[in-house]
């Protein structure tokens, strides 16, 4: 069984970067800040990504969670 510290590294490059930023701030917009929520967007990977609203009066509890995926400039809801 191979471990992780065996496993070989990935690296970005700045295209990479470049397009992971134009995503979030699409997703931003998409998906805005909702008052009594705080929204965590989680890069998974690829171009998929989890968006999850937590409960500020629940224990941060999860209110509403989106798996989603960024595909030629438009927000794709996978749930």
């Amino acid at each position: 069984m191979v471990g992780l510290e065996d496993a070989p590294a990935v690296t970005e490059t700045r295209e990479d970067e470049e397009r992971r930023r134009q995503e979030l701030e699409l997703l931003e917009k998409h998906y805005p800040e909702r008052w009594g929520q705080t929204r965590r967007i989680h890069y998974l990977f690829g171009s998929y990504y989890r968006i999850n609203y937590h409960l500020s009066e629940k224990e941060n509890m999860i209110g509403h969670s989106h798996f989603v995926q960024v595909k030629d400039g438009k927000v794709v809801e996978r749930n």
